[in-house]
């Protein structure tokens, strides 16, 4: 029997094993290709996953990790909001099927369950992030050919949201590696890759980044010098590269011309009317919502002969989630990011500076875009859930002031 055992024992975490190579597998191609972060890998992970019975650990999972729970039940209440959806079954069934990414939360946790393979894992993240920054220079250089008019290897606000949490994680590297000038060079590669990308979220996510590192590093002596680079940084953006001024300027201007009745071009304009009428949409379905996949046939009745253009979502994770949710939804997102704020403190220095700095980005990218609904974003959220906030031991959960 103790042999059979073993023997049980020994394959399971052979597959394990081999569901840490394609995280590993995962964390180098979220950045670059759209196909394997998708599917291949994921689902490949998932396989392993069930081979080495992660099924049974489920129970376990949810009982001692409050992200693996929160996830689960954010997911399942989605899908009681297709059965009284406004959209046709399609549509409802669809639009659950992109918000998948909450399911792969508790299989990555299990599979990722030891600390040198989420270690390992990062490593492999943060070597596909350098990688997908060196084709962003390229094409910058005119070396590549761009990608839809953009020198990016996915769209410009995913790439500078990549690139954002690059810069956050090579500037806590320096504590682990030992490659302090090659960490801080990245950094400062990565901040001047985001001023060349023109994302207004991307010059949002480093502004904020930036004051959770300086609140973080707070009596560090490295932080006056790096704080000085940065706004030199910034400020030679400012000067030499035409496509950081040009959108802070369009930006400044929108601002000032800002009139939520009338239907805008820029992206303020746009984001301020989608934000006016899902607030309407939010308010005659407060509670419950209109149900998955809803929104867009719920949008398009608000803005009938407006001369508001129809859009699928409103650029607005929380506002999207309470439109179609309710504020049953709403809760049960805001209870997975708190969750994880606090999970990711238990963990030891700097795992838990850089998992309370993901769930930042995430948290502010979500009040301009919809992130868990995006492929990249949606999948890396699962990824980084499970790397930085990882199951906890019953009871160890507690307020945590840092």
């Amino acid at each position: 029997m103790e042999t059979a055992s073993s023997q049980s024992s020994s394959h399971a975490d052979r597959f394990r094993r081999g569901g840490v190579w394609c995280l590993m597998g995962l964390g180098l191609a979220v950045p670059l290709s759209t196909a394997l972060s998708s599917a291949v890998l994921p689902l490949a992970a998932l396989a392993a996953w069930l081979m080495a019975g992660g099924v049974f650990r489920l129970p376990a999972l949810v009982r001692s990790s409050p992200v693996a729970w929160s996830a689960l039940m954010l997911f399942l209440w989605l899908g009681v909001s297709v059965l009284y959806s406004s959209a046709d079954w399609g549509s409802a069934v669809g639009s659950l099927n992109k918000y998948r990414d909450l399911l792969f939360i508790p299989v990555f946790m299990v599979l990722l369950s030891k600390a040198r393979d989420r270690r390992k894992v990062h490593l492999a993240l943060i070597a596909g992030l350098v990688a997908s920054m060196i084709v962003s220079y390229a094409q910058w250089f005119g070396w590549l050919p761009l990608n839809r008019g953009f020198p990016a290897p996915s769209s410009t606000i995913t790439h500078s949201t990549f690139m954002v949490w690059l810069f956050f994680c090579l500037l806590w590297e320096v504590r682990v590696s030992g490659y302090s000038w090659l960490c801080y060079s990245g950094a400062a590669l990565a901040v001047l890759n985001i001023l060349f990308l023109g994302s207004t979220t991307g010059y949002v996510l480093i502004l904020a980044m930036g004051v959770l590192f300086a609140w973080q590093e707070r009596g560090s002596r490295r932080i006056i010098p790096l704080l000085a680079a940065f706004v030199c940084l910034v400020a030679a953006g400012w000067f030499l590269i035409p496509e950081f001024k040009g959108e802070l300027s369009q930006n400044i201007h929108e601002a000032n011309t800002l009139d939520a009745s009338k239907a805008g071009t820029g992206g303020l304009d746009k984001r301020v009317a989608f934000l006016s009428y899902t607030a309407g949409i939010v308010s005659e379905a407060l509670l419950l919502g209109h149900g998955m996949g809803s929104f867009e046939g719920e949008y398009s009745q608000a803005v009938s002969g407006s001369g508001h253009p129809p859009t699928t979502n409103p650029h607005n994770e929380f506002a999207l989630t309470w439109a179609q949710a309710g504020v049953v939804g709403l809760g049960l997102l805001m209870s997975l990011l708190h969750a994880a704020w606090r999970t990711s403190a238990l963990q030891s220095a700097p795992v838990n500076y850089m998992g309370r700095g993901f769930i930042l980005i995430f948290a502010v990218g979500c009040l301009f875009n919809s992130f868990l609904l995006d492929t990249k974003e949606g999948i890396l959220f699962a990824l980084a859930l499970a790397l930085y906030c990882p199951e906890s031991k019953a009871g160890k959960l507690k307020k945590t002031s840092s």
